[in-house]
């Protein structure tokens, strides 16, 4: 009997292994897929008509692209505004912290509502709304920085770079379905 049991989760188990592994190929060929397309881009000049065409395209079937590339240039600013302010001013590595966080706000904000969602109209709702998320996020990531530092004894910028990856895929989602949709007529 208990080899009957045990021979049926084996058979589950590969069964879930066979699952996953076709859930990973998919998302492989989406990944190559995109990376196909920016490759085309770069090879073409920006300063064309088929260069505008082909960003424009891009722009609108690859918005996670360009979310991370916003993310990513903010995220830069942030750690070299928090070392700076740590190492060279004397700055509490959180405070520090949260100055960058605050500031380089303006910056993503401005970023994602032209390049990443294409979305210039109704400004003040939208920053309103921006603000809200990325404050709540921020706050989040700056109390997990914080816990982890301070209670666990990580140094500060390893949990900084782990914290934000994980907190973009949540960032992402909020951005593209609450922040940045698409008004209707009647809104």
């Amino acid at each position: 009997m208990l080899d009957n049991k045990l021979g049926k989760g084996i058979t589950i188990i590969r069964e879930e292994e066979k699952k996953l592994k076709n859930f990973a190929d998919i998302k492989l060929k989406d990944i190559k897929k995109a990376v196909s397309d920016l490759h085309k881009l770069v090879k073409v000049k920006f300063f064309t008509e088929e260069g505008r065409r082909l960003l424009t395209q891009y722009v609108h079937t690859h918005p996670f692209t360009w979310f991370s590339i916003g993310g990513f240039l903010c995220f830069i600013y942030d750690i070299i505004a928090t070392v700076l302010l740590t190492e060279i001013f004397d700055i509490w590595y959180m405070l520090s912290y949260g100055i960058a966080l605050i500031t380089g706000l303006f910056f993503l904000y401005y970023f994602h509502s032209i390049f990443t969602f294409e979305k210039l109209d109704r400004i003040e709702r939208r920053m309103f709304k921006f603000f809200v998320v990325m404050a709540s996020s921020y706050f989040l990531n700056w109390l997990l920085v914080y816990i982890l530092t301070e209670f666990y004894y990580y140094h500060y910028f390893p949990m900084i770079i782990s914290v934000t990856i994980v907190l973009s895929f949540f960032n992402y989602y909020l951005n593209n379905k609450w922040v940045f949709r698409k008004y209707h007529a009647f809104e």
